[in-house]
Order: structure tokens, then C-alpha cells, then sequence
């Protein structure tokens, strides 16, 4: 169903950068500006200045500066492009939420644009559309996808498995590397003849799900209907399969702010016509005891008993789990995340309020409790883990999640690979 083909890399250049850790980053989305300096600073060849170039102080356009030193760093050697068309097996082996050791492959390939309607790629969030502009300018100007989009897909049969977990491929590696707080990666080369076919064809009878980049494709496919380049009509993704231990889904955490005593208890009201209460806690008022209690909590045994956990300043703690349901997923399923953010909807909608400036999503536990705990804000709603079967049915039967819905953990890093849409 989905078409997924090897293609002609441009990488950098080993004898030059020997250290690949140096110029590698974390995707646009993830960077704030004091990472975005740490980058810059950390190597003057780092990706960063590419995929997330910070604005010029001469007034000039950072997407053409971005698509300058692009061609520089190619003149230079920096960056090289290879002569033949090949997948990459990118292996990152970090440390999960709970202190676990986990490892995940990743086949990294180009992958043929389709609208979502055509069911071989399917959306699992919507979009906004000041992001895909951004996107869009740089990708006019350098043709070149910097990072992959981060897809997953079912290998019933274990067709694609049997090649990425090869002898041949594991001794292919030819870089490896660390990303700071996250842990080591390694990147194989995929070039045998019968490898090559073998993964294009398992493809054929299967649909990829974006876990993370719906932005940039969605920006990949309009480019691809102005462009007259035949590898505009392809964007790179880092495919994991389903099954891979190694795949982690976190929760997208709410704090809730600025609303008064009577919008927080009616909101909390709210929240009992949805939930029940599984289990009452008082976790410490200090924010780090407070975030390793959480932390806590989300990794005992009878966290799957619970879908939320209602944090308030005190520490008072509610562990809500969704009304009359013994499943979260199915045809017209109660998602948790979905009662959520219909409770909050309905509650800011009264208070003449809108989810824009009384919510802010954080993927990060001890940020989250930091932000409540200190009284910044008057709320958090701590979501629990969607599970990956759960996740994969829900996008194949009931298509889109509400916005920030789930954090794919560890981020798949800018730089490792690149696809130059003229190498096609």
C-alpha cells in the first residue's frame, strides 16, 4: 500500500566530522532558544543552522541563509552525498521515564507522499497552520529534508524485522554516536540488492502511521504539488515497527491557569461526570518530592487502573479512571484524553475563556508538577500512557486524536541522515 524506497543520502563527512554527535540535533519543534545557542555553540557545522536557523542580525532571510550554508558545507566536503540509492537502520538505545534500558530500530527511508484520504499514510493529529509556513519556507529554499518523520507500521509477518535484525545489517554500521540526556545511537548502512527489494516489498501491503511530523508532512505534500523535482514527490521517515520494544508513547500532561475558585471547582465537577475516582493521594508539596512521587505513580503496577491523575497545589492528588469502561478504545470509545479536553472545553467556554490561553500541554513530569506546586498554575492533569495497540486502533478506525495527545519518546535527531530531493 505505502511505497517506501532507498535512496541517494547526504550525510557528513566522517574524515571531516569524525564525531557526528557534534553536529546532530533534536527536531525543530523541540528546540527553545537557549538549546538552540547550546547547538550553534557546540559546533559550527551543527544541523541547527539548517533545520532551525535562529533570525539574522543583518535583517536578512534565515531560510536563505539556511540554503547558503548548505551548499557551502557540500562545496566544503562537510556534507557529502552518496552515489548510490541505500536505507539506514538508525539503533538508539536510551533510558525510559521509569530508569529502564530500552533500544529501538529505526529504518530510516523515503517514503512516496499521499493525501490521507488514500489510507497508505494516516494523520493522527491535527495541524497548525503558522507552523507548516515555516516548514514550508525552508523547504523552498534548501530542498532538503534535514530529519525524518517519525512513522510506525504493523510487520505482522516480521518480513521487514528478519532483514533490520541481519547480520549483514548489523555489520554495516559505519557511525555512531550519544544525544545528550537520552543516550548512545548507531547508524548501520542497508545497501545489499536483496535487501533493498525485500523491504520495499513488504511495504507494498501495508499503511505507515505519523507518530511525529505531521507538520512537516503536510508541508512535504504541498511542496510536491509546486515542485517540479521528481524527489519532492518523497519524504524521509524514520519507520518503527509496532511491535519494537523500544517504542515508547508518553502521556501529554494540562496545566491549567489562570481561572478563579469557581471555574476550578466546576472544572473539577466536570471532570467526576466523566471519571471516577480510583484513589485519593497526598503527594509533598515540595516539587521534587512531588515529581518523583508522580513519576512514581505512573510507573507502579496499578497504573493501569487509572487514566489521570488530578494535581493540585496542596499536593491533594485525584487518580481518575474513565466512567463505566473497562476499554479506552473501539468504535466511538471514551478516550481519556478526549473526555479531558471536553471537560475543559465546556468549562472554559462558560468562564468566556478559550483552550489557547488557559491551557499549556507539557510532555515533562517534573515540569508539569513544578508549575502547579509552585502555584503558577492551578491545575495539572497528568495523562497516563496511551498503549501502542490502542494508539494504532484508534488512528485506523476513528482517525485523529486531539492536539498534543501523545509525546513518542526518544525524538528521532536532525542530521544523522539528510535527503536531498535533487539526488533522486
Amino acid at each position: 500500500m505505502v511505497e517506501v524506497l532507498p535512496f541517494q543520502a547526504l550525510t557528513y563527512n566522517l574524515g571531516i566530522v569524525p564525531d557526528i554527535s557534534s553536529v546532530i540535533s533534536p527536531p525543530y519543534d523541540v528546540i527553545s532558544d537557549e538549546m538552540r545557542e547550546d547547538l550553534y555553540a557546540r559546533n559550527s557545522f551543527n544541523v541547527v543552522r539548517l533545520e532551525y536557523s535562529r533570525e539574522t542580525n543583518i535583517g536578512g532571510d534565515k531560510y536563505e541563509e539556511a540554503a547558503r550554508d548548505l551548499q557551502s558545507w557540500i562545496a566544503e566536503g562537510i556534507l557529502e552525498s552518496a552515489s548510490d540509492a541505500s536505507f539506514f537502520l538508525l539503533t538508539q538505545s536510551y533510558v525510559d521515564a521509569y530508569g529502564a534500558r530500552r533500544r529501538r530500530k529505526v529504518l530510516i527511508a523515503r517514503v512516496r507522499l499521499a493525501e490521507f484520504s488514500d489510507g497508505s499514510v494516516l494523520p493522527h493529529e491535527h495541524t497548525i497552520p503558522k507552523a507548516k509556513k515555516d516548514r514550508l519556507d525552508l523547504l523552498t529554499q534548501c530542498e532538503t529534508n534535514f530529519s525524518p518523520i517519525m512513522a510506525v507500521y504493523r510487520d505482522s509477518d516480521r518480513a521487514i524485522s528478519s532483514i533490520l535484525e541481519s547480520q549483514r545489517v548489523s555489520g554495516s554500521v559505519f557511525a555512531s554516536g550519544t544525544i545528550p540526556n537520552e543516550g548512545e545511537f548507531t547508524l548501520a548502512k542497508i545497501g545489499d540488492p536483496e535487501d533493498l527489494v525485500g523491504i520495499t516489498t513488504a511495504f507494498r501491503g501495508i499503511s505507515v502511521l505519523i507518530a511525529d511530523g505531521h507538520h512537516r508532512y503536510e508541508t512535504a505534500l504541498e511542496y510536491s504539488q509546486i515542485s517540479r523535482s521528481p524527489g519532492a514527490q518523497y519524504v524521509m521517515m524514520g519507520l518503527i515497527s509496532i511491535d519494537d520494544p523500544g517504542l515508547d508513547i508518553y502521556g501529554y500532561h494540562r496545566v491549567i491557569k489562570g481561572i478563579d475558585e469557581s471555574s476550578k471547582g466546576r472544572l473539577i465537577a466536570r471532570l467526576h461526570e466523566e471519571f471516577e475516582e480510583y484513589k485519593n493521594v497526598r503527594l509533598s508539596q515540595d516539587a521534587k518530592l512531588c515529581s518523583q512521587e508522580m513519576e512514581a505513580l505512573l510507573a507502579a503496577a496499578d497504573s493501569t487502573k487509572w487514566d489521570v491523575a488530578l494535581l493540585q497545589e496542596s499536593g491533594d492528588t485525584l487518580l481518575l479512571s474513565v466512567r463505566g469502561m473497562t476499554e479506552t478504545h473501539g468504535e466511538g470509545a471514551r478516550l481519556p484524553i478526549r473526555l479531558v479536553e471536553g471537560c475543559l472545553a465546556d468549562v472554559l467556554d462558560d468562564n468566556h475563556q478559550t483552550l489557547a490561553k488557559a491551557v499549556d500541554y507539557d510532555h515533562d513530569v517534573v515540569s508539569t508538577v513544578t508549575r502547579v506546586t509552585s502555584g503558577d498554575c492551578a491545575i495539572g492533569l497528568i495523562m497516563g500512557s496511551l498503549g501502542v495497540d490502542v494508539f494504532e486502533k484508534v488512528v485506523t478506525s476513528e482517525g485523529r486524536l486531539p492536539r498534543k495527545s501523545t509525546y513518542f519518546y526518544p525524538k528521532l535527531p536532525a542530521g544523522v541522515v539528510m535527503y536531498p530531493l535533487w539526488n533522486d
